[in-house]
């Protein structure tokens, strides 16, 4: 696209802009004066974009009377126009002036045009356009200009500044409680083979990625230990209270974390006597601290996907005896494994 300065006088090119509809009597008549021969795309695009936003738009060449800046209003009064915009390609910039008799002034802009890429139709066109927005949208200021022509309606609505974009929605609330469910599979002794259970816990968060909360374990399948006497069972069973530390921001996907706890351990103890022997059944309490590493994976903001591992100690010795000899020594190590599922209920 070249914008070379017109040296004669040319006729008004009405027919560059053939094929915009007709519109209503209110709508704004706005000229487009073009320094040159060769800007049909230019004048084609400028009057789409003015007629698609309501205005009509007529393209003129510069005339030898018309060629000084000045002249722009006197250009648009002889023509019966709201408005005028002018451009020019000169050397490294586009130039836009707007001259419009609603606010009674004039306007201009330079764009820098880098050496050899000369700006497309469509960005000449845009430039055009919003600068005669710009010019216009004083009418909608508290003290509104005092031009020689009343605004249309079509002015008006064309140049209503854009609607201020809606306040970014607040980031969810970080959820504060949260409840887990999960299948355990724990070792109460070196000694003895695994029990099953359930865990469930209660957490609420106290700091960004810290979370207290209290953790119970209720024995399902009971762990056993076969003597020549008989069969040992034992289902163990914990209530404690625990303190959690994210390793990871709170709103991320996968999130370890790493934890300690102490609570009271219970070793329900029920022997099943061969023959000869006689059956017992007991319970074995300590205190028991423990420390724990997990791995959430949350699904969707309430819901994740939660695994632990727990290793503790018991303070006190817990024995099995059987006919008076130790076969079983319980809670140390206490090993509780956890697979299940984390829900964030608030």
């Amino acid at each position: 696209m070249s914008l070379p300065k017109a040296t004669s006088v040319a006729l008004v090119a009405l027919s560059l802009c053939a094929g915009i509809p007709a519109l209503a009597n209110d709508a704004a008549k706005v000229l487009v004066v073009l320094d040159g021969e060769e800007e049909t795309a230019v004048a084609r695009r400028i009057c789409r974009e003015l007629g698609a936003l309501g205005l009509e738009a007529e393209t003129v060449e510069a005339v030898a009377d018309y060629t000084a800046h000045h002249s722009l209003e006197e250009l648009a009064r002889s023509n019966g126009a709201l408005a005028v915009i002018k451009i020019e390609l000169g050397s490294g910039a586009l130039e836009v002036w707007v001259a419009d008799l609603v606010t009674g002034k004039e306007v201009y802009r330079s764009v820098e045009v880098v050496a050899g890429s000369e700006p497309a139709a469509s960005v000449v066109a845009v430039e055009a356009v919003e600068l005669l927005r710009a010019s216009l949208m004083e009418l909608h200021s508290a003290r509104p200009p005092n031009g020689e022509v009343k605004p249309t309606p079509a002015i008006t609505e064309f140049s209503e500044p854009p609607a201020p974009p809606p306040p970014p929605s607040p980031p969810p609330r970080p959820k504060i409680l949260f409840i887990d469910l999960s299948p355990t599979l724990s070792f109460p002794g070196t000694d003895s083979g695994p029990s099953m259970g359930l865990t469930a816990s209660f957490h609420g968060r106290l700091a960004k990625r810290l979370r207290l909360g209290i953790r119970g374990l209720v024995p399902l399948v009971a762990a056993s230990k076969t003597v020549p006497e008989g069969e040992i069972k034992i289902a163990p069973a914990l209530v404690a209270a625990e303190l959690l530390v994210a390793l990871n921001k709170i709103d991320a996907r996968v999130v370890p974390e790493l934890g300690a706890g102490f609570g009271a351990a219970f070793f329900m103890v029920r022997g099943i006597a061969g023959t000869g022997f006689t059956p017992g059944e007991f319970t074995l309490v300590s205190a028991f601290p423990y420390i724990k590493a997990g791995l959430s994976i949350w699904l969707t903001r309430i819901l994740a996907l939660h695994a632990d591992v727990a290793i503790g100690w018991t303070t006190v010795a817990n024995t099995v005896q059987v006919a008076q000899r130790n076969v079983v020594d319980l809670g140390r190590p206490w090993i509780i494994a956890s697979v299940g599922l984390a829900i964030a209920i608030w």
